[in-house]
C-alpha cells in the first residue's frame, strides 16, 4: 500500500485479511479499536470485521 493512500471500509464475510508492514506505519481502524503497525509487524483481521486501512 503506497504512502498517503486509504482503503475504503469493506467487509469480508468468509475471508480473513492479513496486513504486513515492510516500512513506515499503517493505521487500521476496526470500528471498535484502532491498531497501529510499524515495520515488520503483522495483523490478521478475522472474517466478519470491517477494516479501514490508512498508510
Amino acid at each position: 500500500m503506497p504512502a498517503h493512500i486509504a482503503y475504503h471500509w469493506h467487509h469480508h464475510d468468509q475471508e480473513d485479511e492479513f496486513f504486513f508492514v515492510i516500512s513506515g506505519r499503517l493505521l487500521i481502524d476496526l470500528e471498535d479499536e484502532m491498531i497501529e503497525l510499524g515495520p515488520n509487524q503483522v495483523h490478521r483481521s478475522a472474517q466478519g470485521r470491517s477494516p479501514y486501512a490508512c498508510a
